[in-house]
Protein backbone atom coordinates (compact mmCIF):
# COMPACT_ATOMS: atom_id res chain seq x y z
CA UNK A 1 0.00 0.00 0.00
CA UNK A 2 2.86 2.37 0.78
CA UNK A 3 4.48 1.58 -2.52
CA UNK A 4 1.21 2.33 -4.32
CA UNK A 5 0.94 5.70 -2.60
CA UNK A 6 4.43 6.64 -3.72
CA UNK A 7 3.59 5.87 -7.34
CA UNK A 8 0.43 7.94 -7.37
CA UNK A 9 2.00 10.98 -5.72
CA UNK A 10 4.86 10.99 -8.24
CA UNK A 11 2.30 10.87 -11.04
CA UNK A 12 0.37 13.74 -9.51
CA UNK A 13 3.54 15.75 -9.29
CA UNK A 14 3.90 15.38 -13.05
CA UNK A 15 0.57 17.11 -13.50
CA UNK A 16 1.32 19.99 -11.19
CA UNK A 17 4.86 20.45 -12.40
CA UNK A 18 3.81 20.40 -16.08
CA UNK A 19 3.88 24.16 -16.22
CA UNK A 20 7.32 24.25 -14.59
CA UNK A 21 8.76 21.60 -16.91
CA UNK A 22 7.41 23.42 -19.96
CA UNK A 23 8.88 26.66 -18.67
CA UNK A 24 12.24 25.03 -18.11
CA UNK A 25 12.37 23.72 -21.68
CA UNK A 26 11.47 27.12 -23.10
CA UNK A 27 13.96 28.83 -20.81
CA UNK A 28 16.75 26.86 -22.49
CA UNK A 29 16.24 28.98 -25.61
CA UNK A 30 16.73 32.70 -25.10
CA UNK A 31 14.39 35.15 -26.81
CA UNK A 32 17.07 37.83 -27.00
CA UNK A 33 17.23 39.37 -30.47
CA UNK A 34 14.15 37.48 -31.67
CA UNK A 35 12.68 40.52 -33.44
CA UNK A 36 15.87 41.22 -35.40
CA UNK A 37 16.08 37.58 -36.45
CA UNK A 38 12.46 37.62 -37.58
CA UNK A 39 13.03 40.75 -39.66
CA UNK A 40 16.07 39.21 -41.33
CA UNK A 41 14.20 36.03 -42.20
CA UNK A 42 11.18 37.87 -43.59
CA UNK A 43 13.35 40.09 -45.76
CA UNK A 44 14.65 36.95 -47.50
CA UNK A 45 11.14 35.77 -48.39
CA UNK A 46 10.07 36.03 -52.07
CA UNK A 47 6.96 38.01 -51.08
CA UNK A 48 9.13 40.67 -49.43
CA UNK A 49 11.47 40.84 -52.44
CA UNK A 50 8.54 41.10 -54.84
CA UNK A 51 7.30 44.16 -52.93
CA UNK A 52 10.65 45.85 -53.48
CA UNK A 53 10.49 45.02 -57.19
CA UNK A 54 6.94 46.36 -57.33
CA UNK A 55 8.18 49.66 -55.91
CA UNK A 56 10.86 49.80 -58.61
CA UNK A 57 8.23 49.14 -61.26
CA UNK A 58 6.17 52.04 -59.92
CA UNK A 59 9.20 54.32 -60.19
CA UNK A 60 9.67 53.29 -63.82
CA UNK A 61 5.99 53.93 -64.56
CA UNK A 62 6.38 57.40 -63.11
CA UNK A 63 9.48 57.99 -65.25
CA UNK A 64 7.53 56.80 -68.31
CA UNK A 65 4.78 59.33 -67.60
CA UNK A 66 7.35 62.12 -67.87
CA UNK A 67 8.07 61.20 -71.47
CA UNK A 68 6.35 62.98 -74.39
CA UNK A 69 3.11 61.40 -75.57
CA UNK A 70 3.83 61.51 -79.30
CA UNK A 71 6.91 60.81 -81.36
CA UNK A 72 7.52 62.66 -84.64
CA UNK A 73 6.71 60.97 -87.94
CA UNK A 74 8.96 60.94 -90.98
CA UNK A 75 7.15 61.10 -94.31
CA UNK A 76 8.69 60.39 -97.72
CA UNK A 77 6.88 61.06 -101.00
CA UNK A 78 7.65 60.56 -104.67
CA UNK A 79 5.64 61.16 -107.83
CA UNK A 80 6.75 59.67 -111.15
CA UNK A 81 5.48 62.29 -113.54
CA UNK A 82 6.98 64.08 -116.51
CA UNK A 83 9.05 65.87 -113.95
CA UNK A 84 9.89 63.93 -110.83
CA UNK A 85 8.40 65.24 -107.60
CA UNK A 86 9.73 64.08 -104.28
CA UNK A 87 9.71 65.34 -100.76
CA UNK A 88 10.76 64.72 -97.16
CA UNK A 89 8.60 65.88 -94.26
CA UNK A 90 8.47 65.61 -90.49
CA UNK A 91 5.06 65.58 -88.74
CA UNK A 92 4.45 66.04 -85.05
CA UNK A 93 1.20 65.67 -83.15
CA UNK A 94 0.80 68.26 -80.38
CA UNK A 95 -0.41 67.60 -76.83
CA UNK A 96 -2.75 70.56 -77.10
CA UNK A 97 -4.93 69.80 -74.08
CA UNK A 98 -2.36 68.70 -71.49
CA UNK A 99 -2.89 64.94 -71.62
CA UNK A 100 0.67 64.34 -70.47
CA UNK A 101 0.13 66.28 -67.24
CA UNK A 102 -2.95 64.24 -66.42
CA UNK A 103 -1.13 61.01 -67.19
CA UNK A 104 1.70 62.08 -64.85
CA UNK A 105 -0.81 62.64 -62.06
CA UNK A 106 -2.22 59.17 -62.61
CA UNK A 107 1.28 57.65 -62.40
CA UNK A 108 2.06 59.54 -59.20
CA UNK A 109 -1.18 58.31 -57.69
CA UNK A 110 -0.31 54.75 -58.71
CA UNK A 111 3.08 55.10 -57.03
CA UNK A 112 1.43 56.24 -53.80
CA UNK A 113 -0.95 53.29 -53.99
CA UNK A 114 2.02 50.92 -54.40
CA UNK A 115 3.63 52.47 -51.31
CA UNK A 116 0.54 51.81 -49.18
CA UNK A 117 0.07 48.34 -50.68
CA UNK A 118 3.64 47.54 -49.65
CA UNK A 119 2.85 48.71 -46.12
CA UNK A 120 -0.19 46.42 -46.02
CA UNK A 121 1.76 43.45 -47.37
CA UNK A 122 4.56 43.91 -44.83
CA UNK A 123 1.97 44.22 -42.06
CA UNK A 124 0.28 41.02 -43.22
CA UNK A 125 3.56 39.12 -43.52
CA UNK A 126 4.64 40.06 -40.01
CA UNK A 127 1.19 39.16 -38.70
CA UNK A 128 1.24 35.77 -40.42
CA UNK A 129 4.77 35.04 -39.21
CA UNK A 130 4.03 36.00 -35.60
CA UNK A 131 0.77 34.07 -35.56
CA UNK A 132 2.48 30.98 -36.96
CA UNK A 133 5.23 31.28 -34.32
CA UNK A 134 2.65 31.76 -31.56
CA UNK A 135 0.65 28.81 -32.87
CA UNK A 136 3.79 26.66 -32.81
CA UNK A 137 4.50 27.82 -29.26
CA UNK A 138 0.94 26.99 -28.25
CA UNK A 139 1.08 23.61 -30.01
CA UNK A 140 4.34 22.75 -28.23
CA UNK A 141 2.76 23.58 -24.87
CA UNK A 142 -0.26 21.46 -25.75
CA UNK A 143 1.95 18.57 -26.78
CA UNK A 144 3.98 18.75 -23.57
CA UNK A 145 0.79 18.76 -21.54
CA UNK A 146 -0.63 15.84 -23.55
CA UNK A 147 2.55 13.82 -23.08
CA UNK A 148 2.54 14.43 -19.33
CA UNK A 149 -1.14 13.53 -19.14
CA UNK A 150 -0.44 10.30 -21.03
CA UNK A 151 2.38 9.42 -18.65
CA UNK A 152 0.21 10.15 -15.65
CA UNK A 153 -2.70 8.08 -16.94
CA UNK A 154 -0.43 5.16 -17.85
CA UNK A 155 1.02 5.07 -14.37
CA UNK A 156 -2.43 5.40 -12.87
CA UNK A 157 -3.53 2.26 -14.72
CA UNK A 158 -0.61 0.39 -13.19
CA UNK A 159 -1.72 1.55 -9.76
CA UNK A 160 -5.35 0.56 -10.47
CA UNK A 161 -4.27 -2.90 -11.65
CA UNK A 162 -2.40 -3.46 -8.41
CA UNK A 163 -5.42 -2.38 -6.38
CA UNK A 164 -7.71 -4.60 -8.46
CA UNK A 165 -5.36 -7.50 -7.85
CA UNK A 166 -5.37 -6.65 -4.15
CA UNK A 167 -9.16 -6.55 -4.15
CA UNK A 168 -9.45 -2.83 -3.32
CA UNK A 169 -10.97 -2.00 -6.72
CA UNK A 170 -12.96 -3.89 -9.33
CA UNK A 171 -12.63 -4.22 -13.10
CA UNK A 172 -14.98 -1.28 -13.70
CA UNK A 173 -12.39 1.02 -12.17
CA UNK A 174 -9.78 -0.43 -14.51
CA UNK A 175 -12.05 0.10 -17.52
CA UNK A 176 -12.59 3.72 -16.52
CA UNK A 177 -8.84 4.25 -16.26
CA UNK A 178 -8.34 2.60 -19.66
CA UNK A 179 -10.93 4.90 -21.21
CA UNK A 180 -9.06 7.85 -19.74
CA UNK A 181 -5.86 6.46 -21.26
CA UNK A 182 -7.49 6.18 -24.69
CA UNK A 183 -8.61 9.80 -24.42
CA UNK A 184 -5.07 10.82 -23.45
CA UNK A 185 -3.63 8.99 -26.47
CA UNK A 186 -6.09 10.74 -28.78
CA UNK A 187 -5.27 14.11 -27.22
CA UNK A 188 -1.54 13.49 -27.79
CA UNK A 189 -2.12 12.54 -31.44
CA UNK A 190 -4.19 15.68 -31.99
CA UNK A 191 -1.50 17.78 -30.33
CA UNK A 192 1.20 16.26 -32.53
CA UNK A 193 -0.88 16.94 -35.64
CA UNK A 194 -1.45 20.54 -34.61
CA UNK A 195 2.24 21.02 -33.95
CA UNK A 196 3.21 19.63 -37.37
CA UNK A 197 0.73 21.93 -39.12
CA UNK A 198 1.95 24.93 -37.12
CA UNK A 199 5.57 24.13 -37.92
CA UNK A 200 4.76 23.86 -41.64
CA UNK A 201 3.05 27.26 -41.60
CA UNK A 202 5.99 28.79 -39.76
CA UNK A 203 8.55 27.24 -42.12
CA UNK A 204 6.71 28.59 -45.19
CA UNK A 205 7.37 32.14 -43.96
CA UNK A 206 10.64 32.14 -42.04
CA UNK A 207 12.14 28.77 -42.89
CA UNK A 208 13.33 26.19 -40.40
CA UNK A 209 15.15 28.77 -38.29
CA UNK A 210 13.98 28.44 -34.69
CA UNK A 211 13.05 31.87 -33.31
CA UNK A 212 11.47 31.60 -29.84
CA UNK A 213 9.09 34.47 -29.13
CA UNK A 214 8.52 35.92 -25.66
CA UNK A 215 5.67 34.36 -23.70
CA UNK A 216 4.08 37.75 -23.17
CA UNK A 217 4.17 40.16 -26.12
CA UNK A 218 1.94 42.85 -24.67
CA UNK A 219 3.97 45.22 -22.53
CA UNK A 220 2.88 48.08 -20.29
CA UNK A 221 1.45 50.90 -22.38
CA UNK A 222 -1.24 53.54 -22.49
CA UNK A 223 -4.53 51.67 -22.36
CA UNK A 224 -6.68 54.67 -23.25
CA UNK A 225 -9.19 53.96 -26.01
CA UNK A 226 -8.04 55.48 -29.34
CA UNK A 227 -10.19 57.54 -31.67
CA UNK A 228 -11.13 54.83 -34.14
CA UNK A 229 -12.37 57.20 -36.86
CA UNK A 230 -9.21 59.29 -36.86
CA UNK A 231 -7.04 56.20 -36.76
CA UNK A 232 -9.07 54.58 -39.55
CA UNK A 233 -8.44 57.50 -41.92
CA UNK A 234 -4.68 57.10 -41.44
CA UNK A 235 -4.62 53.41 -42.28
CA UNK A 236 -3.22 52.23 -45.64
CA UNK A 237 -6.52 50.53 -46.60
CA UNK A 238 -8.37 53.83 -46.39
CA UNK A 239 -5.55 55.76 -48.04
CA UNK A 240 -5.59 53.33 -50.96
CA UNK A 241 -9.37 53.67 -51.30
CA UNK A 242 -8.97 57.44 -51.20
CA UNK A 243 -6.21 57.39 -53.82
CA UNK A 244 -8.22 55.06 -56.06
CA UNK A 245 -11.10 57.54 -55.91
CA UNK A 246 -8.68 60.28 -56.98
CA UNK A 247 -7.27 58.02 -59.68
CA UNK A 248 -10.71 57.32 -61.11
CA UNK A 249 -11.45 61.04 -61.20
CA UNK A 250 -8.21 61.54 -63.12
CA UNK A 251 -9.15 58.72 -65.48
CA UNK A 252 -12.55 60.36 -66.05
CA UNK A 253 -10.72 63.57 -66.95
CA UNK A 254 -8.40 61.56 -69.17
CA UNK A 255 -11.41 60.14 -71.02
CA UNK A 256 -12.62 63.69 -71.67
CA UNK A 257 -9.20 64.74 -72.87
CA UNK A 258 -9.01 61.72 -75.17
CA UNK A 259 -12.26 62.86 -76.79
CA UNK A 260 -10.69 66.19 -77.75
CA UNK A 261 -8.91 66.18 -81.11
CA UNK A 262 -5.30 67.23 -81.19
CA UNK A 263 -3.64 68.73 -84.28
CA UNK A 264 -0.57 67.54 -86.09
CA UNK A 265 1.82 69.95 -87.78
CA UNK A 266 4.39 69.09 -90.42
CA UNK A 267 7.36 70.68 -92.15
CA UNK A 268 8.82 69.32 -95.33
CA UNK A 269 11.23 70.01 -98.12
CA UNK A 270 11.27 68.60 -101.63
CA UNK A 271 11.84 69.13 -105.28
CA UNK A 272 9.36 69.63 -108.05
CA UNK A 273 11.30 69.20 -111.23
CA UNK A 274 14.03 71.80 -111.04
CA UNK A 275 12.35 73.81 -108.28
CA UNK A 276 12.97 73.39 -104.57
CA UNK A 277 9.84 73.24 -102.44
CA UNK A 278 8.99 73.93 -98.81
CA UNK A 279 5.76 72.53 -97.40
CA UNK A 280 3.81 73.22 -94.24
CA UNK A 281 0.95 70.98 -93.13
CA UNK A 282 -1.73 70.99 -90.46
CA UNK A 283 -4.16 68.17 -89.78
CA UNK A 284 -6.97 68.02 -87.23
CA UNK A 285 -9.01 64.83 -86.65
CA UNK A 286 -12.79 65.16 -86.58
CA UNK A 287 -14.50 63.04 -83.94
CA UNK A 288 -17.65 62.63 -85.97
CA UNK A 289 -18.21 58.92 -86.20
CA UNK A 290 -17.14 58.36 -82.59
CA UNK A 291 -17.40 61.21 -80.08
CA UNK A 292 -16.22 59.00 -77.17
CA UNK A 293 -19.20 59.95 -75.00
CA UNK A 294 -19.74 56.32 -73.97
CA UNK A 295 -16.17 56.10 -72.66
CA UNK A 296 -16.66 59.33 -70.72
CA UNK A 297 -19.87 58.11 -69.11
CA UNK A 298 -18.23 54.80 -68.15
CA UNK A 299 -15.28 56.62 -66.57
CA UNK A 300 -17.64 58.90 -64.63
CA UNK A 301 -19.53 55.88 -63.34
CA UNK A 302 -16.32 54.18 -62.21
CA UNK A 303 -15.40 57.37 -60.37
CA UNK A 304 -18.69 57.27 -58.47
CA UNK A 305 -18.15 53.59 -57.66
CA UNK A 306 -14.70 54.36 -56.26
CA UNK A 307 -16.19 57.00 -53.94
CA UNK A 308 -18.72 54.50 -52.61
CA UNK A 309 -16.02 51.89 -52.09
CA UNK A 310 -14.02 54.47 -50.17
CA UNK A 311 -16.92 54.97 -47.76
CA UNK A 312 -17.37 51.20 -47.46
CA UNK A 313 -13.69 50.72 -46.57
CA UNK A 314 -13.90 53.43 -43.91
CA UNK A 315 -16.93 51.80 -42.27
CA UNK A 316 -15.34 48.35 -42.31
CA UNK A 317 -11.96 49.35 -40.90
CA UNK A 318 -13.52 51.57 -38.20
CA UNK A 319 -15.61 48.66 -36.97
CA UNK A 320 -12.67 46.28 -37.28
CA UNK A 321 -10.58 48.55 -35.08
CA UNK A 322 -13.31 48.70 -32.45
CA UNK A 323 -13.71 44.92 -32.52
CA UNK A 324 -10.01 44.04 -32.24
CA UNK A 325 -9.43 46.64 -29.53
CA UNK A 326 -12.37 45.30 -27.53
CA UNK A 327 -11.19 41.70 -27.91
CA UNK A 328 -7.69 42.59 -26.71
CA UNK A 329 -9.01 44.47 -23.68
CA UNK A 330 -11.42 41.70 -22.71
CA UNK A 331 -8.75 39.02 -23.02
CA UNK A 332 -6.34 40.96 -20.82
CA UNK A 333 -9.04 41.46 -18.21
CA UNK A 334 -9.71 37.73 -18.18
CA UNK A 335 -6.03 37.02 -17.59
CA UNK A 336 -6.02 39.41 -14.62
CA UNK A 337 -9.05 37.63 -13.18
CA UNK A 338 -7.76 34.11 -13.90
CA UNK A 339 -7.29 32.03 -10.73
CA UNK A 340 -3.83 30.78 -9.88
CA UNK A 341 -4.49 27.14 -10.67
CA UNK A 342 -0.92 26.09 -9.90
CA UNK A 343 -0.94 27.68 -6.44
CA UNK A 344 0.12 25.62 -3.38
CA UNK A 345 -3.50 25.43 -2.20
CA UNK A 346 -4.59 23.67 -5.37
CA UNK A 347 -1.67 21.29 -5.19
CA UNK A 348 -2.60 20.48 -1.62
CA UNK A 349 -6.16 19.89 -2.72
CA UNK A 350 -5.04 17.43 -5.38
CA UNK A 351 -2.90 15.57 -2.89
CA UNK A 352 -5.90 15.36 -0.58
CA UNK A 353 -7.95 13.94 -3.45
CA UNK A 354 -5.26 11.31 -4.07
CA UNK A 355 -5.27 10.39 -0.42
CA UNK A 356 -9.05 10.07 -0.43
CA UNK A 357 -8.84 7.82 -3.50
CA UNK A 358 -6.21 5.62 -1.86
CA UNK A 359 -8.30 5.35 1.29
CA UNK A 360 -11.40 4.54 -0.71
CA UNK A 361 -13.30 7.70 0.27
CA UNK A 362 -13.24 8.80 -3.40
CA UNK A 363 -14.11 6.36 -6.15
CA UNK A 364 -12.08 6.05 -9.35
CA UNK A 365 -14.71 7.77 -11.49
CA UNK A 366 -14.70 10.89 -9.30
CA UNK A 367 -10.92 10.88 -9.08
CA UNK A 368 -10.55 10.70 -12.88
CA UNK A 369 -13.10 13.47 -13.21
CA UNK A 370 -11.07 15.66 -10.88
CA UNK A 371 -7.91 14.87 -12.83
CA UNK A 372 -9.70 15.89 -16.04
CA UNK A 373 -10.81 19.13 -14.45
CA UNK A 374 -7.22 19.90 -13.46
CA UNK A 375 -6.06 19.12 -16.99
CA UNK A 376 -8.80 21.26 -18.53
CA UNK A 377 -7.88 24.15 -16.26
CA UNK A 378 -4.24 23.97 -17.33
CA UNK A 379 -5.25 23.74 -20.99
CA UNK A 380 -7.56 26.72 -20.60
CA UNK A 381 -4.80 28.78 -19.02
CA UNK A 382 -2.41 27.95 -21.86
CA UNK A 383 -5.10 28.80 -24.41
CA UNK A 384 -5.97 32.09 -22.70
CA UNK A 385 -2.34 33.23 -22.64
CA UNK A 386 -2.02 32.34 -26.32
CA UNK A 387 -5.24 34.21 -27.08
CA UNK A 388 -3.87 37.28 -25.30
CA UNK A 389 -0.84 37.31 -27.59
CA UNK A 390 -2.99 36.68 -30.68
CA UNK A 391 -5.42 39.47 -29.80
CA UNK A 392 -2.50 41.86 -29.30
CA UNK A 393 -1.02 40.92 -32.68
CA UNK A 394 -4.45 41.24 -34.31
CA UNK A 395 -4.85 44.75 -32.89
CA UNK A 396 -1.43 45.77 -34.20
CA UNK A 397 -2.31 44.25 -37.58
CA UNK A 398 -5.68 46.01 -37.77
CA UNK A 399 -4.11 49.34 -36.79
CA UNK A 400 -1.10 48.78 -39.10
CA UNK A 401 1.43 49.11 -36.29
CA UNK A 402 3.19 45.76 -36.63
CA UNK A 403 6.20 46.95 -38.59
CA UNK A 404 6.83 49.86 -36.21
CA UNK A 405 6.30 47.64 -33.18
CA UNK A 406 8.63 44.94 -34.48
CA UNK A 407 11.32 47.54 -35.17
CA UNK A 408 10.98 48.82 -31.61
CA UNK A 409 11.42 45.26 -30.31
CA UNK A 410 14.56 44.86 -32.41
CA UNK A 411 16.29 47.84 -30.78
Amino acid sequence: MIKLKTIVISCSACLFLSGGIAQAKVAEMTTEGWASKLQQQLQQHPRWKSMTLQSHAGEQDLAASEQPLYNPELELSFEDNAEDVYGLAVNQQIDWHGKKDNRRKVARTDQQIIHFERSIEINEMISSALNSMLELQFANNQLQQAELRLQLTSRLIDAVKKRVKAGDLNTVDLQLAQLSLADAVLAKNEAEKRRQEAEADKNSLIGETLIPVPKRLLSARDSSTPNFEQLGKKLPEFQIAHLKAIRNRLLAKQARLAAKPEPSVGLGIGKDGDENTLTLSLSIPFNIRNNFNAEIRAADTRSLIAEQKKQDVFIRISNKLKSTWGTMQRTNELIKQWPQIDSPNNQTLNQQLEKQWQLGDLNTSSYLQNMQQQNDALAAKIALKAQANRSFIEWLRASNQLETWLQSQAK
